[in-house]
Order: structure tokens, then C-alpha cells, then sequence
């Protein structure tokens, strides 16, 4: 082979070597425009993550108009439940939170074509990110250990709850690691797989999509958005 078909081959390889994977572009594209809000209220994380899912398809909503148009029921698969600014960790009755589907149909009220999920995997959750499409999935704080909790509603409705429930925003992935927003912060974090998948199994892998790539992804450049 002539020496410069070699070097062309040789640069063509280390181009292909050294080119971001889709997942790690989005994450540092989504982190530059929608990181440094976080959470108003000590239990707002749905409401926070879901107003950043939005922001991320250029729709916009401050975090106290979402929490307002959030059910309330004793039910988190009904509604929110509990007080907003109550303490962490605890369980229904007491302040909690919202599971996926109230989520999913308040951000549809704004517009956005959202979707509840459960029972994904991370094969999934993947391709959805390096498509650009950010998901709101339900973990635990810094994907730590917990447990599943069987409870009945006021209507002796059974339910699953998990103390230190949790809401964030996947914005992208790296080989073996997931990256998120949580809004806890208002920060881009990340988690091995291992980690991620676990937290995320004690929902039963809930989550909530939302369809369309977000506007051919946010350019480059562009400022935080709200």
C-alpha cells in the first residue's frame, strides 16, 4: 500500500477513535442549556425535572405553575401526595411525591406529547437519549439503596412506594455510566450502570418519554434555559 493511502487509513482510524458517541454530545449540550436550576421546594424533584424535560423541547413552564396543575390524591400513581415541603425519606401519607403517570399528563397539558413507561431497561433509555430525547425516570438520591413498600390508598387501593423517592432528568450516557440532571442541585450527574439500573428497578423502571427529537437539539452556544 502506498505510504499516503497508509497515513490516510491511519487518520481516518484515529478520527473514528477519538469522535463523542451521540449520548455524551447530547449530555454536554442538555448540561451547558439546562443546568443551575434546582428544585424550589424540598419535595418539588418531579416538578423541577419535569419543567427541564420541557425546556429541553423549548416549552416554557415555571416550576410552581407545574406543581399547581398536578393532581393531589393519597395515591403518587393518582397524584402528588403530602406536603410539597415536607421532610425527605418518608412514605405515604406523609409528603412523598408523584409517580409517572400524573407526570406524563400534566406535561401534556403544556403541550409536550409525553408518554408514561415502566418495566424499560437501560437498552432503551439509551437509545432514546442518543436520539436526543431526554426521560424523566424515578430513582433514589445518588442512586443509594432502599426499599419497596406496599400501602393502600384512601380508597383501599393497593400502591408501591419507596422512601427517598426521587425524580431526574437522563440527558445523555457514557460507555458504563448514565448522565442525568437532578434537580436536587440543579447539576448533571452521572452513575455506572449497575448503580442506575438498580435505583431505578425499585420503580419498576418507571419513567416518562417524550416523543419527537427536541428541535434538531439545542445549538451550540445557546444559554441556560429557564
Amino acid at each position: 500500500m502506498p505510504a499516503a493511502a497508509l497515513a490516510a487509513g491511519l487518520l481516518a482510524l484515529l478520527s473514528l477513535g477519538c469522535a463523542t458517541a451521540p449520548g455524551e454530545r447530547w449530555a454536554t449540550a442538555y448540561e451547558a442549556r439546562l443546568s443551575g436550576h434546582a428544585q424550589r421546594h424540598s419535595l418539588s424533584c418531579e416538578a423541577r425535572a419535569g419543567c427541564d424535560l420541557l425546556a429541553a423541547h423549548r416549552i416554557r413552564a415555571a416550576e410552581d405553575e407545574f406543581l399547581a396543575r398536578l393532581p393531589r390524591s393519597s395515591n403518587p400513581e393518582e397524584g402528588f401526595v403530602g406536603d410539597v415541603d415536607g421532610p425527605g425519606g418518608r412514605l405515604p401519607p406523609e409528603g412523598y411525591g408523584v409517580h409517572a403517570p400524573p407526570v406524563a399528563a400534566t406535561l401534556r397539558s403544556f403541550g409536550l406529547s409525553a408518554r408514561a413507561e415502566r418495566g424499560r431497561d437501560l437498552a432503551w433509555l439509551r437509545a432514546e437519549v442518543e436520539a436526543g430525547r431526554p426521560v424523566l425516570v424515578w430513582l433514589t438520591p445518588a442512586c443509594r439503596g432502599s426499599r419497596r413498600v406496599t400501602l393502600r390508598d384512601a380508597s383501599g387501593r393497593p400502591f408501591v412506594a419507596v422512601p427517598w423517592e426521587h425524580a431526574a432528568l437522563v440527558i445523555g450516557d457514557r460507555p458504563g455510566r448514565i448522565v442525568y440532571l437532578d434537580p436536587a442541585a440543579g447539576e448533571a450527574r452521572e452513575a455506572d450502570d449497575v448503580s442506575f439500573d438498580a435505583a431505578w428497578a425499585l420503580f419498576d423502571r418507571a419513567a416518562v418519554s417524550a416523543a419527537g427529537p427536541a428541535a434538531h437539539g439545542p445549538p451550540q452556544g445557546e444559554g441556560k434555559g429557564p
